[in-house]
C-alpha cells in the first residue's frame, strides 16, 4: 500500500473526514467547499461532520447549517433569548445531534437529542445531562456526581452507575467519563480519564467487567490491571476492543472480555519510526489505521503514515514537509481516508491530500 500526494490546500480552518468537504480562508474570506461546491461564508467554520445521509456544518457562533446533498433543509441558530449551543454526539450514533440551551431564571443548561430525520426530540423533556446515543438507548453523564444514567424517552432516570473515586496517597479525586466506546452483547463499555476500562450491564447499570492501566489502581483489588491499556478503539466489525500505547497492543473480545492477543509495541517499530502512538484512526480495512509519527532523528512529529495490525508492520510513512524542520502534525488530529484518498492537516493548517496507489 503507497500512497502519492497530490495537493496540498493553505489556511485550511477544518474538514470532513468522511467525504473529504473542508472549509479555509483566503484574502480575508472563509469558504465552504462541499462535493466540489465552493460557497463563500460570512464567518469561520468550526467542525464539518457526517450524520448518516446528513452533513452538519458548525459554526463558531455555534450556529449550525443541516446539509442533505446540496440542499440545505435546516438552519439552528442562536435563540434571542436564551443562549443555545450544539455538540456532536458519540460515533455512531446517527443522524442526531446533541442540543442545549441555558435556562436564563435557573442558569441551568437542559439537554435534549434532535433527529435529523423527523425533526423530533428523543425526549419528552430537557434533561441537565449531556446525553449520547448508542442504539435506541440514551444515556446521561452528570459531571458533577461522576454518574452515568440510563435514560428512558420520558428523560427520567432508569439507572445510574457512579463511578469510582481515584485513590492516590491520602488523598481522593473524581473519576470521570472520557468515552463511550460500544456495546457487545448486553455490555456498554466505556473509557474513563482515569485510564480505566469499564463494562456495565445495559439492564442495570452494574458494573461487569474493571480494568485499568493506571497507577492509582494497582492495589485496588477492585480491578485488574494491564500493563498496555491506552488509547481506545472499539472495532465494530468483530466487536473488539483495541487499546495501543506505547508499551504495547492489547485486544480484548468485547463480549467475553477475553485477552484475544497482547504484545509489547516493539514488534512493530520499523522503518526508523521512534513514536507513533498518536492521532491514530481506523480506516476502511478493519486492521489498518492511520498515524501521526517522528523518526529517531527528527524532534517533531511530521510524518503520516499506514499501520497494520494484523501484520505487525509499518506498509507506509511519508515526510509531510521534507524540506522544512518545524512542520508538525498535531497529535490529536489523525489522518483520515476517505475513498482512495487519505487526508492530513499540520500544525500551519496546510491541508496534505493524498491518493492511494
Amino acid at each position: 500500500m503507497t500512497y502519492k500526494k497530490i495537493s496540498e490546500i493553505k489556511h485550511v480552518g477544518c474538514f470532513n473526514h468522511i467525504t473529504g468537504d473542508y472549509s479555509y480562508e483566503e484574502n480575508g474570506c472563509t469558504y465552504l467547499y462541499i462535493d466540489g461546491i465552493q460557497l463563500k461564508k460570512d464567518e469561520r467554520v468550526k467542525h464539518i461532520v457526517s450524520l448518516g445521509k446528513y452533513f452538519c456544518v458548525q459554526y463558531t457562533s455555534n450556529h449550525l447549517e443541516i446539509y442533505s446533498g446540496h440542499s440545505l433543509p435546516k438552519v439552528l441558530k442562536r435563540d434571542d433569548h436564551c443562549e443555545i449551543n450544539t455538540y456532536f454526539l458519540n460515533e455512531a450514533a446517527g443522524p442526531y445531534i446533541g442540543y442545549r440551551k441555558l435556562v436564563p431564571e435557573t442558569l441551568e443548561w437542559r439537554n435534549n437529542i434532535l433527529s435529523l430525520e423527523s425533526g423530533e426530540w428523543l425526549l419528552s423533556q430537557d434533561v441537565p445531562y449531556r446525553l449520547f446515543k448508542v442504539g435506541e438507548m440514551i444515556f446521561g453523564y452528570n459531571s458533577q456526581e461522576s454518574e452515568l444514567y440510563h435514560l428512558n424517552h420520558s428523560g427520567q432516570i432508569v439507572w445510574k452507575h457512579r463511578l469510582a473515586r481515584v485513590y492516590e496517597s491520602f488523598d481522593s479525586r473524581p473519576d470521570h467519563l472520557h468515552k463511550i466506546l460500544g456495546v457487545a452483547d448486553t455490555k456498554l463499555w466505556f473509557w474513563t480519564s482515569n485510564d480505566r476500562l469499564i463494562a456495565v450491564d445495559m439492564a442495570t447499570g452494574n458494573p461487569v467487567h474493571l480494568f485499568s492501566s493506571s497507577d492509582s489502581d494497582r492495589n485496588n483489588p477492585d480491578y485488574i490491571v494491564i500493563e498496555h491499556l491506552g488509547s481506545y478503539f472499539f472495532r465494530e466489525a468483530d466487536k473488539t476492543i483495541i487499546s495501543i500505547s506505547e508499551r504495547g497492543v492489547y485486544i480484548l473480545d468485547a463480549a467475553n472480555a477475553k485477552c484475544i492477543e497482547n504484545y509489547p509495541i516493539t514488534k512493530i517499530y520499523t522503518n526508523g519510526v521512534s513514536s507513533f502512538i498518536h492521532g491514530m484512526v481506523f480506516l476502511e480495512e478493519v486492521n489498518k489505521l492511520s498515524f501521526i509519527a517522528k523518526l529517531f532523528d527528527t524532534p517533531h512529529y511530521g510524518y503520516a503514515g499506514i499501520l497494520d495490525l494484523a501484520e505487525k508492520q509499518i506498509l507506509w510513512i511519508d515526510d509531510l514537509a521534507p524540506s522544512s524542520s518545524d512542520t508538525h502534525i498535531s497529535t490529536g488530529q489523525p489522518a483520515f481516508e476517505s475513498g482512495d484518498k487519505l487526508y492530513v492537516k499540520d500544525f500551519n493548517d496546510t491541508l496534505h491530500i493524498y491518493q492511494r496507489e
